[in-house]
């Protein structure tokens, strides 16, 4: 089968090239799997840890905020504060905190550098606002810790606001909220 010169050259190669016979080629490593099925395959591989990790983050940041506000006596009133925003662009330390079914904003909680925490009460059918501090509502409670920063750099706050007092007209307050990274939105 050689040439008679020792080359061992013969007519069949028990060895063929891949490149060039593809039928022996899938006979040693069974059929290929389609080309653009790889790429799908790892790009599915990195975007679901991904999805995941922004998912994480997204629950991460949420803010919450539960409490309720209540104003005993003629013409009392009670109300859940369920939404917050935080006073940085209106140049306070505190927050606002009001009711989701329509937005209206029923607390402002700040910290002032000169007369500690003070209350502002808006009430919920319009009037006059009330303002309590520590010295005429021994009772007030407030807390407010910076605890980041939102995707535009505005602080998020989280804190708490307790007040248990009498309003100036003489009709019982009880107030308890808290929130968790609230923004200014």
């Amino acid at each position: 089968m050689g040439d008679g010169g020792g080359q061992g050259v013969t007519d069949h190669d028990p060895d063929p090239d891949p490149a060039t016979d593809r039928a022996a080629a899938t006979r040693r490593r069974g059929p290929r799997p389609p080309r653009g099925r790889n790429l799908a395959l790892a790009a599915a591989g990195l975007a679901l840890p991904l999805i995941g990790l922004a998912m994480l983050i997204r629950s991460c940041s949420h803010t919450a905020v539960s409490g309720e506000i209540a104003v005993g006596g003629d013409h009392g009133w009670r109300e859940p504060l369920n939404r917050c925003r935080t006073g940085e662009f209106q140049s306070f330390l505190g927050v606002e905190l009001g009711r989701d079914r329509d937005g209206k904003m029923l607390v402002r909680a700040r910290l002032d550098p000169d007369r500690g925490p003070v209350l502002e009460l808006v009430p919920p059918t319009g009037g006059v606002t009330v303002e309590l501090t520590a010295a005429t509502c021994p009772g007030l409670a407030l807390e407010v810790r910076k605890v980041g920063v939102d995707g535009e750099g505005a602080a998020l706050l989280d804190g708490r606001v307790v007040a248990r007092c009498a309003l100036p007209d003489g009709r019982p307050l009880q107030l308890d909220g808290w929130w968790r990274r609230c923004g200014p939105t």
